[in-house]
């Protein structure tokens, strides 16, 4: 009888095994390995079964950035890399979840003219809507979001002032997505 002993080849891809949970407020947005595919060859197991070849199992418990890591490849019995390829690059990309939240902040004056003082004549909290990494977002106090008015060169009178979005103080990471009223009404006195 006659046996062929034909090397068997194929190209398949690498399947990242990833365990455990990011840290709480973020997700998994992408897994990737470098390379991302591998010619395997086997001189006894069927490769028509073989679709892909995973890794070693890569913990991301407690992650909070993006990680580039090393895993070892897993090959089924008698199968191997062509390329002598025994680990690759896993990339995880982490993504944190967005959060919205609806807050009240204080204004402060700044800039007021010598020997004057200023009074707010409408209501004294500005609801203000921020948004960020959820993280960050629901540590956010009432006393972290500052409205700052700078009255610099008001004389005394009575005036109606545009807020705008940079007169809106909020925690680093944190962005300021609407705010009513917009308007405020202030003497300086």
């Amino acid at each position: 009888d006659f046996i062929n002993n034909a090397v068997l080849f194929g190209l398949v891809g690498i399947k990242p095994k990833i365990t455990g949970s990011p840290l709480a407020g973020y997700w998994v947005s992408g897994v990737s390995t470098i390379p991302s595919t591998i010619i395997i060859n086997s001189d006894s197991a069927d490769l028509s079964r073989v679709e892909s070849i995973e890794t070693s199992s890569y913990d991301i418990t407690g992650l909070k950035k993006n990680k580039e890591a090393t895993a070892s490849l897993v090959f089924p019995a008698g199968v191997s890399s062509v390329e002598n390829i025994k680990e690759v690059k896993i990339l995880i990309e982490l993504s944190s979840m967005e959060m919205t939240r609806e807050m009240y902040g204080s204004v402060s004056f700044k800039n007021t003219p010598e020997g004057h003082h200023a009074l707010r004549i409408n209501s004294e909290n500005i609801r203000v809507v921020i948004s960020g990494p959820l993280s960050l977002t629901r540590t956010v106090t009432s006393s972290d979001i500052k409205i700052e008015i700078d009255l610099k060169g008001y004389e005394p009178g009575d005036y109606r002032i545009e807020l705008k979005v940079e007169n809106i103080k909020a925690p680093e990471g944190i962005g300021v997505v609407s705010f009513l009223p917009n308007v405020v009404e202030v003497t300086v006195e």
